[in-house]
């Protein structure tokens, strides 16, 4: 017996995070489907950026539908037969192919009232907050779109939503910005935040306040978590690239870490106030407070071939990307399961099992 089965797996409410990597979201759609088969966790949210918006709007159309499996397998064909050069070269080829995505799941009924977040990068920019009144506002370039399960069996909406996709996943240098409705025109939303954690703790709630009991956030991204040697050429755009996968999610990442460790430290001082136990579970609901548990799905063995680009001009290396997403998934999950058990016998000592 393999220690990921001893004990049952405990089922988290859970946000997915989907990264962009333009040409290298086959490796997201990969994952997609190990996690659409392995069934472990109840996915509250999705949210992506880039490529991850595309990836991210089918797979939470299938969720919506109860069906995960189809949605990811829908994903892998797209991005093996259907994402050449010359079938993406146009603007509205690539619509194409997502609203007919999209449109494969609109007529199922809701069996799971999925939210969907996308970032887009607005270049006419907006002002945060009031105090534009005031003279002393802030232009951002940073836009959310949030979509509900409505939104899925909504042609119009869908139109729309498509839109927004095509903006998140337009990278720079490689596809013009796209209109979008009402917004004018947008970009890439990896440049502002290719991994909006917030989103998926927070979704359409102001800053401090959770929209949902999210206690766990998935992660997904094709960047191994390594340091890169250097140095690098005057014109490095590959490494800017990766700095824009990775820069908003490290510190996401660490943040997260440190309110944690916070969360844990404010509960030991409760304690010894009121000289008894305290729990996290009795902490959190007073406060809206809750430690979160990250699983990180990335390449774990070697870096993916290619650049950002790469992937468009070879469908070997779009076959190998999906390969390589669901190997990561497979190895992230079984770690997972496998902590999860230590940790469970750690407590619990009749559960550990015979040497």
């Amino acid at each position: 017996m393999s220690p990921a089965r001893a004990l049952p797996i405990v089922r988290h409410r859970s946000a997915l995070i989907i990264a962009g990597a333009a040409a290298k979201g086959p490796y997201a759609a990969g994952v997609l489907a190990e996690l659409a088969a392995n069934n472990r966790f109840d996915l509250a949210a999705v949210v992506g950026a880039s490529s991850g918006a595309l990836n991210g709007a089918v797979y939470a159309a299938g969720l919506r539908a109860g069906k995960p499996e189809a949605a990811a397998q829908l994903l892998c064909d797209l991005w093996t037969e259907r994402a050449g050069v010359l079938q993406i070269l146009t603007l509205k080829r690539r619509k194409a192919i997502l609203r007919e995505a999209l449109e494969t799941f609109r007529r199922d009924q809701t069996t799971n009232p999925i939210r969907f977040h996308v970032v887009v990068t607005s270049l006419a920019g907006h002002l945060a907050g009031d105090r534009y009144e005031h003279g002393n506002g802030h232009v951002l370039a940073e836009r959310v779109h949030h979509f509900g399960p409505d939104h899925f069996t909504d042609p119009a909406r869908l139109d729309f939503m498509t839109e927004v996709c095509m903006a998140s996943g337009a990278l720079p240098f490689v596809f013009k910005p796209v209109q979008v409705t009402g917004e004018g025109q947008c970009w890439d939303g990896g440049v502002v935040n290719n991994t909006p954690i917030s989103l998926a703790i927070h979704g359409k709630e102001p800053r401090g306040h959770r929209s949902n009991d999210v206690n766990h956030i998935i992660v997904v991204s094709p960047e191994r978590n390594v340091r890169r040697p250097g140095p690098y050429g005057r014109f490095a755009f590959n490494r800017l690239l990766e700095i824009l996968v990775e820069e908003r999610l490290g510190r996401d990442l660490e943040q997260a870490s440190s309110f944690n460790l916070e969360l844990d430290d404010l509960r030991g001082a409760l304690e010894r106030i009121a000289q008894r136990p305290v729990s996290l579970e009795e902490l959190g609901p007073r406060l809206d407070w809750r430690p979160l548990a990250f699983t990180e799905i990335r390449p774990y063995e070697r870096e993916l071939e290619g650049n950002f680009v790469s992937g468009f001009f070879r469908p070997e290396l779009r076959k190998s990307y999906l390969d390589s997403g669901r190997e990561a998934a497979r190895y992230a999950l079984a770690r997972d399961a496998t902590s999860a058990t230590e940790e469970a016998a750690a407590e619990r000592p009749e559960l550990r099992l015979p040497n």
